[in-house]
């Protein structure tokens, strides 16, 4: 006689090779069993499991099996979670339930299981039919969210980030997700929601930053999730928030010196000379490190002019730009500390810029009576008008009849502006040609 054993649970046979000859099911004298979908499950015996056995050409034929005896058909793994108890699960029969968990529960490998379970429940309720008698509401693993990431890094007015949440179980009621961003990271999508058709398929968000005007520098931003959900196995699940890494697309103004020995502390190749400056009269102009500290604004040296009856007195740096970049709307700000000691002294600075492509320069020009202490004075911000620049100079004019002016502490600052990444921020004013001033401050 043949049997044939189609999603049927078996529980608590107690069955070994201590204790019995036979199986829980053995097959004998030519017998067939055919076993498909079946669960064979909680055998306590101490010894190992007799589950299926046979003799005298008995047969056993099957698969998508759960047995702890392997000479049982289509065994795929020992059954895990069923229920012991024998109960009533709401249907017309005692059924063992499949707990969640259970190795049971969507494990089905075709197409052609029992349109019910032996409660009358509607199988599949997930993806496949569960093995054995009993189809469960659950999907055998916990239900749950899995987002891709728990970190982002976005750029303003650039880079975007994804990440992706999927289910980790079929519900029995939607799943819907709630995203919230903030001031600062902006999500492409307000909810997410999950069905019983698509809760295995992963939904993507794409991140970006919120473009402000702010100069902020590096900062963070938070991605936020509520899951809400009938189905009160996901209805109780809290996400962790995301956090962003923002880069700000505004930068900060910054400063550099370009001038070299702007303080005359470095020699040339006489202590009277100072180092990346061209002096035009040395026998009266030079470099000097007197011990009277009034004669100084800082350090331990300084430059002298001697009165003289000529014009010819200059000093000079050509500013190396080898390691300097510029753009339009850069500026340049020449300052110096003067003194001297007749009323009549006074210098002239120019600032030459020189733009490649064009031999005539762009300057700003200031000249500066004399001081009786030490006085800082600044030419007019030179801003330039584009970054092609070929020559920077500085030149120092004495311009006196008589008397000694004496000059410390010299600068050129370049001033790259901040960038503000809006089209309506304003450039700044060009300076003008040239620019002719005294200053007065007897």
């Amino acid at each position: 006689m043949d049997v044939k054993l189609n999603f049927t649970t078996f529980s608590g046979h107690d069955v070994d090779t201590t204790t019995h000859e036979g199986g829980t099911f053995h097959a004998q004298d030519g017998a067939t069993i055919t076993m498909v979908g079946t669960v064979i499950a909680n055998n306590g015996a101490a010894g190992t499991p007799m589950e299926c056995t046979s003799a005298n050409g008995g047969l056993f034929l099957g698969n998508n099996n759960l047995a702890a005896d392997t000479n049982c058909p289509g065994v795929i793994g020992v059954a895990t979670f069923v229920d012991p108890v024998l109960a009533d699960n709401d249907g017309l029969t005692l059924t063992h339930a499949l707990l969640e968990g259970s190795n049971a529960i969507n494990s089905y490998i075709g197409i052609d299981c029992p349109p019910t379970d032996q409660r009358g429940v509607a199988r599949p309720i997930g993806g496949a039919c569960d093995l054995g008698a009993y189809e469960s509401s659950s999907l055998g693993i916990s239900s749950g969210v899995t987002v891709s990431k728990t970190a982002i890094s976005v750029g303003e007015g650039g880079a975007t980030d994804t990440y992706t949440v999927v289910l980790t179980s079929q519900p029995t009621s939607d799943v819907t997700i709630t995203i919230t961003d903030d001031a600062q990271c902006a999500a492409n999508a307000e909810s997410l929601t999950f069905t019983s058709e698509n809760w295995n398929m992963a939904q993507t968000v794409t991140v970006s930053a919120v473009d402000d005007v702010n100069l902020e520098g590096e900062h963070a931003c938070t991605i936020t999730h509520v899951v809400s959900s009938a189905d009160e196995n996901y209805a109780s699940i809290t996400l962790a928030n995301i956090s962003g890494t923002v880069s700000d697309d505004e930068v900060a103004s910054s400063t550099e010196e370009l001038l070299d020995n702007g303080g005359f502390e470095v020699a040339g190749i006489s202590a009277g000379l100072p180092t990346n400056w061209t002096v035009q009269n040395p026998s009266g102009d030079k470099r000097v490190c007197p011990p009277n500290i009034n004669n100084l604004y800082g350090g331990l040296c300084a430059f002298k002019f001697t009165g003289s009856t000529t014009d010819a007195s200059k000093l000079t740096q050509n500013v190396d730009l080898t390691a300097h970049t510029f753009s339009a709307g850069d500026a340049l700000t020449v300052s110096a500390y003067v003194k001297g000691n007749n009323p009549t002294a006074k210098i002239k600075v120019t600032l030459f810029v020189y733009y490649t492509g064009n031999a005539t320069p762009s300057k700003t020009n200031l000249t500066i009576r004399r001081n009786a202490t030490f006085t800082q004075h600044s030419l007019p911000v030179y801003t330039l008008s584009n970054g092609d620049i070929s020559q920077i100079k500085l030149v120092f004019t004495h311009q006196s009849s008589a008397g000694t002016l004496w000059l410390d502490d010299v600068s050129l600052i370049h001033t790259i502006p901040a960038i503000v990444s809006r089209d309506d921020a304003m450039g700044l004013p060009t300076a003008p040609e040239t620019h002719d001033g005294f200053r007065d401050n007897n």
